[in-house]
Order: C-alpha cells, then structure tokens, then sequence
C-alpha cells in the first residue's frame, strides 16, 4: 500500500478534536523520532462498560468479577528490558445501527467461544435490548473507550 494508509468505512468520521493529539502524544510521547531502544505500545477499544445499558448487554457465563471490574493492566516480564508502563484511556461515541452493535458484539471472545445456542440467545437478547431501549432509532452515539499502555525501552 504506498500511501500506508488504507481507507476505511469510517474516515469520514473525524474524532473530537485533540483526540488524536492525547492519543499521539500517549503513545510517541515528546519524541517522535526516538533515537534509543524504541517503544512497545497497546491500544485497545471497545464500549465503554461503564455505561448501564452497554454493560447491560454483556454475555454472562461466569459470575463478574468482584466489583463488576475488568482487569486493565498489562504486566511486562521481569526482565528489565522495558521500564514502567504509563498507561490512560479516552472516552468518545462512535455512531451506531442497532444491527451494527450486534455485529459488534459477535466479534467479543466470550461470544466467539460460547456454543451455538448460547451465541443466538446473547444476540438475540442484545438486539430486542437495544430495540426496546432505542425504538425506532437510526444511529445511536455509543460510548466508547480506548485503553492505552505504553513502555519504554530500557538502553543496556
């Protein structure tokens, strides 16, 4: 791909503004051109679970964990090849279809692994929530929220 960028569905959507800036400045810090032993960088994104009625639409085959809280830390190996993460999340709404936050929810892992049945039944369940919760609605703004980890490095 020359340009190295491939066009999306979603580039006509731009991010708030200075979304792009914290997320940059997260992740190449006040160095973009790094001269040393380089950066290891995680991003990860999905609906903002914090939100009742998202969370609402989780699969459950376990009991949650204690509190309803997700582990959200990387743990490096102890090799002192990298120094400490530093680590922040941002919040924004990605404008949805009901069917499209279906689809959304058919790609988590815990969906992915359940049997047959199960995997109906949750999206089935998701999407008369939705329609219930939503009715008649074209696009929904869903919360959304990207978890981002970075380390650098460490010269020996």
């Amino acid at each position: 791909m020359p340009s190295g960028r491939a066009k999306g569905a979603d580039d006509s959507r731009p991010l708030a503004y200075g979304g792009v800036d914290a997320l940059e400045q997260l992740v190449l810090g006040d160095q973009p051109q790094r001269g040393d032993g380089g950066r290891l960088g995680v991003l990860w994104t999905t609906r903002d679970r914090e939100v009742p009625w998202l969370r609402g639409l989780d699969l459950r085959r376990d009991p949650p964990a204690p509190g309803g809280v997700r582990h959200r830390e990387i743990t490096l190996p102890d090799t002192g090849l990298f120094g400490p993460p530093v680590t922040a999340s941002f919040r924004f709404t990605r404008p949805m279809t009901i069917e499209s936050i279906v689809d959304m929810l058919a790609t988590y892992s815990g969906v992915i692994t359940a049997e047959p049945g199960e995997r109906a039944a949750a999206l089935a369940y998701a999407l008369d929530r939705l329609k219930q919760q939503f009715p008649g609605a074209g696009e929904i703004d869903v919360p959304m929220r990207a978890w981002c980890w970075r380390a650098d490095r460490v010269n020996s």
